[in-house]
């Protein structure tokens, strides 16, 4: 899907700590015309995303369920699956704050030479 295209749509964003951690949060997509953003509360800053965890890494909300490893994350999952357009891993130092912590969200994942993100469907 192209950035341009989530205006107005929530998303779920799986920030993936290079130290190994998993964050989850989801918001509102703002489309500048030339960046997107999403806002996790109305009035909350933007949390910018880049067009490269969207449009090259990013996936359908209903792939969400299949790529979790921790059973105690699956009906999250799930929800989330119901309630956001899309969904888009960034590889990240430090996750916001805003963002919830799910250790084990994910059941695999690799990266690619060129930095692709590969996450794995484990059900």
């Amino acid at each position: 899907m192209e950035c341009r295209q989530l205006q107005g749509k929530r998303v779920l964003l799986l920030f993936l700590e290079k130290s190994g951690r998993t964050y989850l949060l989801a918001g509102v997509a703002r489309w500048s015309g030339t960046s997107l953003s999403v806002n996790p509360e109305p009035s909350a800053a933007g949390i910018p995303v880049s067009s490269h965890a969207v449009e090259r890494d990013g996936f359908d909300h209903a792939v969400l369920p299949n790529l979790v490893g921790d059973d105690r994350y699956l009906a999250l999952a799930e929800r989330y699956a119901t309630d956001v357009a899309w969904c888009a891993p960034m590889l990240v130092d430090e996750a916001p704050a805003a963002a919830d912590p799910v250790p084990g969200f994910l059941g695999g994942l690799a990266m690619g030479g060129n930095g692709e993100l590969y996450l794995m469907q484990v059900r």
